[in-house]
């Protein structure tokens, strides 16, 4: 049996996602917060994301982080919490009521990142609507925002 991931969510940070889903193109970047290991669980709390910059490609049906800065915010935000910081995944938009399940693209995107590290990533999309959580794993997911 797969162990369940807990996401907790920043209020701010569902707000910023879901103001980039009501925009006409998609946009994306990295989650960044703090990862708990706790008996049985896996617990993440989201509490920074990072936006896109004019770097970034952005289209109807497409998103790729191209700025360096996002990387560069993800190492800032790993001093400023002294290591306790982490990149805990990726986010981005489906604009309007596109589904919110991931496209062939995005699994590919999400098996790739996934090599980099051993954790579980975390892998939010959304749409004007609602904000799906997924993980690479194929663990449970139970988001809290």
């Amino acid at each position: 049996m797969s162990e369940v991931i807990k996401v907790h969510f920043d209020p701010k940070v569902v707000s910023l996602i879901m103001d980039y889903s009501r925009q006409r193109n998609e946009a994306g970047g990295l989650l960044l917060g703090h990862r708990y290991i706790k008996e049985g669980s896996v617990e993440y709390e989201i509490i920074k994301v990072t936006t896109p910059s004019i770097m970034d490609i952005r289209a109807r049906a497409l998103f790729q982080r191209r700025d360096k800065s996002h990387l560069e915010q993800a190492v800032q935000f790993h001093r400023d919490t002294n290591g306790y910081g982490d990149y805990l995944g990726e986010w981005h938009t489906h604009p309007g009521g596109a589904s919110i399940k991931p496209s062939i693209k995005d699994l590919l995107a999400f098996r790739s990142s996934q090599k980099l590290t051993k954790t579980p990533l975390i892998y939010v999309i959304a749409n004007s609507y609602k904000l799906n959580t997924y993980t690479s794993g194929g663990n449970n997911v139970v988001s809290y925002y």
